[in-house]
């Protein structure tokens, strides 16, 4: 894993300048207002009212309800029904009738029946889908009357009061004659696939409101913050920025760039300590900065002036680099307002020996910030921890411990092992007492729920109801877990699974484990038939299997990244004359760089002679001596008159209108129609939710002036990148820039991708090469499913032990997170060296 412990080169300062996108915004905007009111929500779904930016009066309301939906609604009702209707019509308006002048103006909004989103006609619609099915006595009613029931609770503004009523009557009417048995045995089709999470809120996690709420009321406390990947634990000091100034300590680079790219799109001042070994060597960004000098001629920012850094709110540092950060906060606030938010503490924990657990250990004894946050998805629970409870409450009197546990499971991500089959608890445990220990280790670590699938889940829970005799207590069958509608949801269906497990006769086991094997269908198989033709199933990514890897990028994680890569280049089965055409142009293309490279290396040094020539025009007096920035540079070189400097220029620009393009037949592209064509000629392949890369001409012009081996650019062509450490970074920056706009089809990458990585991947591979601790595994399957919308999800294993290493408890014994955290995270047996750079980073504090 890269855990470079260095400063921030030119590529990643502009990268954390690209702003995010406006939906991202949103949700960061959210957070940040979040912290002073947890309860914020947001709704951006249109409404009637809203979208015609008309007022929200009765008259005008039942004008419209009659316009629009009245004489549908009446044609479909029934007599009673219609009764009520009239009723509503009456009740809710009163006396008061509509304006002429409105009506004049209404009469133009007659398009309005084209906008479908529009809420009400969304509720509307829902509504006729369930009288029409309920009178014709079709059981499927009863999946319009969930997401009715659903949609209702949202925070849409200014809907219809004639709609709400009429919606709220039917649910009332219908909702003794709903069965929970029939809709938990159907769920997976209503609601896998339901139009929910469209017009659903926006708002906080419970895990963010429960932290906002402990950093708001006490200034001392260890807060434990264990929450599910993909749920914005990473974005929340975003929120306590707010009212403390947070310190954001991450051992993997790539984590705090992330965070420090979202809290610039949203105007955070913020700083950065990478690498550094005293307070003197943390860096503002510009949002930060309180005293600089300015260009005279642009009016641009031109030296930052770093010792002055009372404007940060937050400051992104590396292990290295937490003490020196630390003691420049504490430079310009008082220690009580300030956070350190540890993320993923447990990373390098999992090997008796790494580099930086003396670091680590020199971080915790030198703190002096008594309100600190240790944040992962798979932090030790509080008992395995109590040596550094201890410790802390020694150390920092009269603080509190928090412990803020969350388990998201809106989203069913399955698991696959490599014959194609949905790996869950009552398929892979062979005997009754295998089977408690997974129900047990599961209901103590209920992050695993989302990776249950929900059809197999509700395909044991029928077989319960269907044989209640296999089952030692009535407290297993659904009549007695579900009291309506209000408590159905995905979550509390697996958790209904796990407790038909426990109560699952231990006699019985055996002949229902061979039940459901026997009866075990793969959910990917090749060419209609479960075979293997060339590897195991579903690995075939570039051929076979690839119509399997739907919606959204897919992540590869293994050690061997090359051999990885090359085996989906030789898969691919591209002949020889088209590799030959392709390497010749970028062969052409690599003597071309060699050349641009020469020359801008020369175009470079004239430059900063130029630059580094100080003129009284140009810059205020106090950076006349200043190092040339890349900004400069880049300005001088654009507006620079210097003739040596125009040709050099000219002659780059026509080396690279010389680039050439080389071309891969969309055959080879996974996933495009013709590559479809070509694998999957004998079935069925459905193209809605066909996913494949997205590489325009321009992309392939940047790809051919990267410095990479040339079969990473003909995997480039095929909509693949690779990331590992030691990945020259502007390629890295490309690939991880495609990926966020889903550009690309496939990342293969090693182990660095464990933690952090944010792009929206919807399927992953474990290969069987990757060597896990249980945390390391959590972790690895946390990077699928971070996309807001219903796509489908899976994780695909190669090895089995996997399976078994996440369903099955692992000994505290076994555990080196838990023995390592207690170890290092102690102000015991402090060393020389500790002192040391304690009072180096007292020193260099001391001169700011």
């Amino acid at each position: 894993m890269d855990l470079t412990q260095q400063k921030l080169s030119k590529i990643e300062w502009d990268a954390i300048e690209r702003p995010v996108s406006s939906g991202e915004k949103e949700i960061l905007n959210m957070i940040r207002a979040g912290c002073m009111d947890v309860n914020v929500r947001a709704n951006h779904t249109a409404s009637i009212s809203t979208h015609l930016k008309i007022e929200h009066t009765p008259p005008i309301e039942k004008y419209m309800f009659e316009l629009y939906f009245m004489d549908d609604l009446a044609n479909i009702m029934q007599p009673e029904e219609v009764l009520a209707l009239n009723k509503i019509m009456s009740e809710k308006c009163g006396a008061q009738t509509l304006k002429k002048i409105d009506k004049i103006r209404l009469a133009r909004a007659d398009t309005l029946k084209q906008t479908s989103d529009i809420f009400e006609f969304v509720l509307i619609t829902t509504l006729k889908t369930l009288l029409k099915k309920k009178h014709a006595n079709n059981m499927e009613w009863m999946f319009s009357f969930y997401t009715l029931h659903n949609l209702m609770q949202n925070g849409v503004k200014k809907v219809n009061r004639f709609v709400i009523a009429i919606v709220n009557y039917a649910l009332e009417r219908f909702n003794a004659d709903i069965s929970i048995s029939h809709l938990i045995t159907h769920a997976p089709s209503f609601m896998e696939k339901n139009i929910l999470i469209k017009y659903g809120d926006l708002q906080l996690y419970t895990h963010q409101k429960d932290i906002f709420n402990a950093v708001r009321h006490c200034n001392k406390q260890l807060i434990l913050y264990i929450t599910p990947t993909g749920t914005g634990k990473t974005l929340t000091p975003i929120g306590i920025s707010e009212i403390k100034k947070v310190i954001f300590v991450c051992a993997a680079r790539h984590v705090g760039l992330a965070l420090a790219k979202s809290a610039i799109s949203i105007g955070k001042k913020i700083a950065f300590a990478f690498g550094c070994s005293s307070p003197g060597d943390v860096k503002l960004h510009y949002f930060a900065a309180k005293e600089y000098t300015v260009n005279a001629r642009s009016g641009s920012i031109q030296k930052v002036d770093n010792s002055v850094g009372d404007k940060v709110e937050i400051i992104i540092c590396d292990i290295r680099s937490y003490l020196p950060a630390m003691h420049y906060m504490m430079a310009f606030n008082n220690k009580d307002d300030i956070v350190t938010y540890w993320d993923e503490p447990t990373i390098t924990m999992d090997v008796t020996q790494h580099e930086l657990h003396d670091t680590i250990k020199r971080n915790w004894s030198g703190n002096c910030i008594p309100t600190m946050v240790l944040s992962s998805a798979t932090l030790p629970k509080l008992d395995e921890i109590e040596a550094v409870v201890d410790d802390f409450q020694s150390k920092f009197a009269e603080s509190q411990i928090t412990n803020i546990v969350s388990h998201d499971c809106r989203k069913t991500i399955p698991l696959i092992n490599s014959l194609g089959n949905i790996a869950m608890p009552h398929l892979e445990a062979p005997t009754h007492e295998v089977l408690m220990q997974m129900v047990e280790h599961c209901e103590d670590n209920l992050t695993i729920l989302r990776y249950f699938d929900l059809t197999s889940a509700v395909a044991f829970i029928s077989y319960v109801e269907e044989n209640p005799s296999i089952v030692t207590s009535r407290k297993a069958l659904v009549g007695r877990a579900f009291s309506g509608v209000d408590v159905l949801n995905p979550k509390s269906i697996k958790l209904h699974y796990l407790k038909t497990l426990r109560h699952i006769d231990a006699d019985k086991w055996p002949q229902i484990f061979k039940t459901f094997n026997d009866q075990r269908l793969p959910r990917i198989s090749r060419r209609g038939r479960n075979v293997s033709l060339d590897g195991p199933m579903g690995a075939c990514i570039t051929t076979h299997d690839a119509h399997t890897l739907t919606d959204g990028p897919t992540i590869f994680m293994t050690s061997q990244v090359d051999k990885i890569a090359r085996f989906c280049i030789h898969q691919s089965k591209i002949p020889t004359s088209v590799m030959r055409e392709i390497g010749e142009k970028i062969s052409f293309n690599n003597s071309l760089n060699k050349k641009i490279s020469e020359i801008e290396d020369a175009l470079e040094v004239e430059i900063m002679k130029e630059v580094n020539t100080p003129t009284t025009s140009s810059m205020t007096t106090k950076s006349k001596n200043a190092k040339a920035s890349s900004k400069q540079v880049d300005n001088k070189m654009a507006k620079s008159q210097n003739k040596h400097v125009v040709e050099m220029q000219e002659k780059i620009s026509i080396l690279k209108g010389m680039v050439k393009t080389p071309t891969l037949n969309d055959v080879f592209v996974p996933n495009k129609l013709a590559h479809i064509k070509q694998w999957c000629a004998d079935i069925n392949v459905p193209t809605s939710n066909i996913f494949s890369s997205r590489i325009e001409e321009s992309d392939v012009i940047i790809i051919m002036r990267l410095n990479v081996d040339d079969s990473w650019k003909l995997l480039l062509l095929m909509g693949i990148g690779v990331v590992r450490n030691g990945s020259p970074a502007e390629y890295t920056e490309l690939v991880k820039k495609m990926a966020d706009s889903q550009q690309l089809y496939l990342i293969i990458a090693d182990s660095d991708q464990i933690y952090g990585t944010n792009q929206p991947y919807c399927h992953g591979f474990i290969s069987k090469d990757l060597m896990l601790t249980q945390e390391k595994l959590i972790q690895a399957i946390g990077r699928i499913g971070r996309n807001n919308i219903h796509c489908e999800y899976s994780v695909r294993f190669r090895d089995a032990s996997h399976i078994n290493l996440l369903f099955l408890p692992v000994n505290a014994a076994d555990k080196p997170e838990v023995a390592n955290m207690n170890a290092l995270f102690s102000t015991t047996a402090t060393t020389a060296t500790t002192a040391t750079t304690a009072t180096t980073a007292t020193t260099a504090t001391t001169a700011i």
